[in-house]
C-alpha cells in the first residue's frame, strides 16, 4: 500500500503542481480535486494538470499514480465505506 493524498487549492499551475510533482516523486498517490482547485492564470490550468498527470521521473510503477475526481464523486466515495 501507498498513501492516496487528496490535493485541492490554489494555484493549479504554481503551489499544487510543485507539490503534486514532489508527492508523485515519493510514491504516494495523488488524488486531485478539479473542483476545488483554482488557476492562477485560467490559460494554464488544463497545462499544469496535464502536466501532473503525465509526471512519471522513476518509470512505470516506481512512481504514484495521479487521478482528478470532482468533489461530488470523492464524497460519495467516503460515504460508501
Amino acid at each position: 500500500g501507498r498513501f492516496n493524498l487528496i490535493v485541492f487549492g490554489v494555484c493549479d499551475e504554481i503551489c499544487n503542481l510543485r507539490n503534486v510533482l514532489f508527492m508523485l516523486a515519493s510514491i504516494f498517490n495523488v488524488i486531485y480535486v478539479q473542483d476545488c482547485t483554482f488557476p492562477l492564470d485560467p490559460s494554464q490550468r488544463k497545462p499544469a494538470i496535464n502536466y501532473m498527470q503525465n509526471f512519471n521521473p522513476l518509470g512505470q510503477g516506481h512512481s504514484g499514480q495521479f487521478i482528478t475526481i470532482d468533489s461530488i464523486e470523492l464524497l460519495a466515495h467516503f460515504s460508501r465505506s
